[in-house]
């Protein structure tokens, strides 16, 4: 919020440019400049460079999987969601829309994106990517990115569940990166033990509504907040 309220009082604002395949959103915050590219092909952000440097390798997609238990294996888990790891593993983006300022935009791809001009103003852009899985049957899920005047990502993925699936594994978003971070840093509610966890926040602020802060020191502050939303099919 400290940052938005700065950047009202300077008059900072995104440059967005709408390509035939990707959406570029570009600005600068603290004097270092940032340009994040969304792509249409790709079906997410193919970019992320702040200040010169260069945070994606891959374009960042949902997860359906995770790593086998001994009690995974017991059970014949895998033998029953193994659908899922192939969910992982291959899906398609079957819809995008943008919004600049809280307004929809039409589909700003060729030819609709010649009306924009080279360069257009705007104090926050969203894009929303809708992915369909090959299970069956198929189910969506959603990933939107809302982009702040001071540069920072506001991520929210979520899945609704689809009757007549197996249990879901595991939901939530992976993020590919040229190197190993020095740390991370998220927001989210992980399950009932949190006040035994050193640095974590207790179960009575769960009890009041606040979900806890979890965090490795080191770790640059390039997604700001991480909206976490699912549903349906799990364990």
């Amino acid at each position: 919020m400290d940052c938005i309220n700065k950047a009202e009082k300077n008059g900072q604002k995104l440059t967005v440019v709408y390509g035939d395949c990707t959406l570029g959103v570009h600005g600068s915050t603290g004097g270092k400049p940032f340009h994040y590219i969304f792509s249409y092909q790709t079906g997410g952000p193919e970019s992320i460079n702040i200040d010169g440097r260069e945070w994606l390798y891959r374009t960042p997609k949902p997860t359906f999987w995770r790593a086998l238990t001994d009690n995974d294996r017991g059970s014949g888990f895998h033998l029953k969601s193994g659908v899922w790891m192939s969910a992982d593993l291959f899906m398609g983006c079957v819809g995008i829309e943008v919004f600049a300022d809280g307004k929809r935009m039409s589909p700003p791809i060729a030819p609709e994106n010649n009306k924009f001009g080279s360069e257009v103003d705007a104090d926050d852009i969203s894009i929303a990517f809708t992915y369909e899985t090959i299970t069956s049957p198929q189910t969506n899920a959603v990933v939107v990115y809302k982009v702040d005047s001071c540069g920072k990502i506001h991520v929210t993925a979520t899945y609704k569940g689809k009757e007549g699936l197996p249990e879901l594994p595991v939901f939530g978003m992976r993020f590919i990166m040229p190197t190993k971070a020095a740390g991370f840093r998220y927001e989210g509610l992980s399950g009932g033990n949190l006040s035994r966890q050193k640095g974590r926040r207790t179960e009575g602020d769960l009890r009041g509504g606040r979900a806890p802060c979890h965090s490795l020191s080191g770790a640059p502050g390039l997604w700001d907040a991480y909206g976490y939303k699912m549903g349906g099919n799990l364990p």
